[in-house]
């Protein structure tokens, strides 16, 4: 897990200076033609599951089980543009 949310604090870091309120649920995976698009998909969903978790240890995150099941269809959403 802190690998993961290492990559995306790499990801969103690198991301910032991209548009800013674009939330994964608002990203269109299926709208995604080149790789400026899946890199931009990547930084949207990455910011928004750092968002999303916060400051919370990795211990937190795993007792939290309503994070998990917020986070996870983003994780999902993650996986699935890495497949393009």
């Amino acid at each position: 897990m802190k690998k993961v949310i290492l990559a995306l604090s790499i990801v969103a870091g690198l991301g910032m200076s991209s548009c800013g309120s674009a939330s994964a649920e608002d990203f269109d995976i299926a709208n995604v033609k080149d790789a400026c698009g899946c890199a931009d998909g990547f930084v949207v969903i990455a910011n928004d599951i750092l968002s999303t978790i916060g400051d919370k240890t990795e211990d937190e995150m795993e007792e939290d089980k309503e994070l998990e099941k917020t986070i996870k269809p983003k994780f999902d959403k993650l996986e699935e543009l890495e497949d393009l």
